[in-house]
């Protein structure tokens, strides 16, 4: 288990709010970061995930069981499949407003969850949670570079498995996950808006360019970008400008937030195949700009 240096920020987080929500792209150790603070709690923590259909039948009648855990930690994984709980939480937690209630994990932004949910403004804060960053995988900046900062992808030793892994993860996201969250796009349409991104990594964002490639009008190619960053696969960086209103118009640039997404997508598996391709340079701007943020 690597440590996550959000672990400490989340134990004082627990310590001072009702509940705390860990945001992230799925797959980047949100549950894993749980987890092992569960190690503290032992019997006074319960976790639920709401992708698992026994834990999802728990929750038919979410009030009286939610209630019924009212000494213990309640860990809420996958938040944004029931968006008919975020009322109850709002409620439990005005009956008794203590620290350290409710840990909620999701995999959208908290835009998305006020458009689907009543807001928990003033009772929940919210933490997001990047892959992994150079402090902490032992300072091996080129491992992390070339495999890119999911777990699974940058423990895996054998090339072929990664390409693999990121494969099924981007096809699963783009089948499964966005739609869940309001993104009624085709999915091989974003895989090939990926791919144009994965090649543009780090250029300026031309979304009339992008539309006409893709066949698409303005408008729908910028709620789909508008999605795909509020599900965190890609980052805007506005340009910088003392005119704060210039900064705002002028054109900035993007990324995907993943370093070893943007070499899986354009099939580079090693340094040598890194270096060699026009992208590298910008790749690893990419991955410096993830650390930053």
């Amino acid at each position: 288990m690597i440590e996550r240096l959000l672990s400490h920020e989340l134990e004082f987080r627990l310590k001072h709010f009702p509940a705390t929500c860990i945001l992230g792209v799925r797959q980047v150790g949100k549950t894993s970061l749980v987890k092992q603070l569960l190690s503290n709690y032992q019997e006074k923590a319960i976790y639920l995930d709401l992708e698992n259909p026994d834990d999802e039948a728990r929750l038919q009648s979410p009030t009286l069981f939610l209630k019924a855990q009212i000494e213990k930690l309640v860990i809420l994984d996958e938040i944004q499949r029931k968006p008919d709980l975020f009322p109850v939480l709002r409620s439990i937690i005005d009956q008794e407003r203590r620290p350290g209630r409710f840990v909620l994990l999701g995999s959208a932004s908290p835009q998305i969850f006020q458009e689907t949910a009543e807001s928990l403004a003033g009772r929940v804060s919210y933490l997001q949670l990047n892959p992994f960053i150079v402090d902490e995988t032992g300072g091996d900046w080129k491992k992390l570079w070339i495999r890119g900062g999911f777990p699974l992808a940058l423990l895996e030793e054998d090339d072929r498995v990664r390409k693999l892994w990121f494969n099924d993860f981007i096809q699963t996201y783009f089948q499964k996950d966005l739609p869940q969250i309001g993104l009624s796009a085709n999915p091989s349409l974003v895989y090939r808006l990926f791919q144009m991104m994965a090649t543009n990594q780090g250029g300026l964002l031309n979304i009339q360019s992008l539309s006409k490639s893709l066949q698409l009008s303005h408008t729908t190619l910028s709620r789909y970008f508008y999605f795909l960053e509020n599900a965190f696969l890609l980052k805007k960086l506005l340009p910088f400008s003392i005119n704060i209103t210039k900064r705002l118009v002028k054109t900035p640039k993007c990324y995907i937030v993943d370093s070893g997404m943007v070499h899986s997508l354009l099939q580079l598996n090693t340094f040598e195949q890194v270096m060699g391709h026009p992208v590298a340079g910008f790749s690893f701007e990419g991955m410096v700009f993830q650390h930053l943020q």
